[in-house]
């Protein structure tokens, strides 16, 4: 008996003893071929080896690897969304520390508001301020609607002001017609009285 079997237990012994047997007569059979075929059966064996290591250790890790890169990309855009997002936030309240009730934002805020919600200088300007500079009034000319609406829900919350007036009209021509999308007036903002939202 040899050292293996002697550290098997006996339910073990009798498995490996069974390998064993079927060990000498897989030997015997391969040592009854001729050369020729004991080539083919070595090949076959070979092809078979590497086809499991492909399936099991390769194949595996190529797709990880494939859907990785093709998941990369969208991962990218999201980061970068994340970073935009969270500058924003920072940016806003960065805006909302130096803006305390009771102070209007600067005509160099204003046109950086207004530039990143889409709208051009020449679309906007602003008049001399209103009642001893307790209100800003912001006068707008041929400016496209979507964008203002979407600065006038957002702004005047960054800076903690209210809306007081509002008068926007569609925009004209020359000829009196209407322009699509397009719309001229004024929007007055104060500062939010204490207690209201």
């Amino acid at each position: 008996m040899s050292y293996l079997e002697n550290t098997l237990t006996p339910a073990w012994r009798g498995l490996y003893a069974r390998y064993a047997a079927q060990r000498a007569q897989g030997l015997a059979w391969f040592q009854r071929l001729s050369p020729r075929e004991r080539r083919l059966v070595l090949g076959l064996a070979t092809v078979v080896l590497a086809a499991l290591v492909w399936l099991i250790l390769i194949d595996p890790a190529v797709n990880t690897i494939t859907s990785a890169r093709q998941a990369l990309p969208g991962l990218r855009t999201q980061a970068a969304t994340v970073a935009s997002l969270t500058e924003r936030a920072r940016g806003l309240k960065r805006s909302s520390a130096a803006h305390a009730a009771g102070t209007l934002p600067s005509e160099a805020e204003l046109r950086t508001s207004l530039r990143q919600a889409g709208l051009q200088d020449a679309q906007w300007s602003l008049p001399a301020p209103a009642g001893d500079g307790k209100s800003v009034t912001v006068k707008f000319a041929l400016a496209p609607a979507e964008p203002l609406l979407r600065w006038l829900d957002t702004a005047p919350n960054d800076w903690r002001l209210s809306v007081d007036n509002v008068e926007l009209l569609r925009a004209r021509d020359a000829d009196q017609r209407r322009l699509p999308g397009k719309v001229n007036g004024t929007i007055t903002l104060v500062p939010r009285v204490a207690g209201k939202n």
